[in-house]
C-alpha cells in the first residue's frame, strides 16, 4: 500500500483551515462537509488531522466557477 504522503506529496497536502480559506467557509463547514459525504475531495487523516489534495481542491473551485458538475470534473 502506497502512503498518501508519496503518492501526493505532502507539499500537495493542506488542512481543512486551508481549504476553508480557499473556499471561503469557516473550517469546522469543510470538516461537516468531508463528514456528512458532501464535500467532493478525497481527504485523509494524517497524523491526527484532515488532509485534503490541494490539486483537487482547486478543481473543485475551478468546477465551481465554471458550473461543470459533472463526475468526471469532481473529486477526481
Amino acid at each position: 500500500m502506497v502512503s498518501v504522503a508519496k503518492e501526493f506529496g505532502e507539499s500537495d497536502m493542506i488542512s481543512a483551515a486551508e481549504v476553508a480559506h480557499m473556499l471561503g467557509v469557516k473550517y469546522k463547514t469543510i470538516l461537516m462537509w468531508t463528514q456528512r459525504g458532501k464535500f467532493p475531495v478525497h481527504s485523509w487523516k494524517i497524523g491526527g488531522r484532515r488532509k485534503y489534495s490541494k490539486a483537487e481542491v482547486e478543481k473543485y473551485l475551478e468546477t465551481i466557477k465554471t458550473g461543470d458538475f459533472s463526475v468526471d470534473n469532481v473529486g477526481k
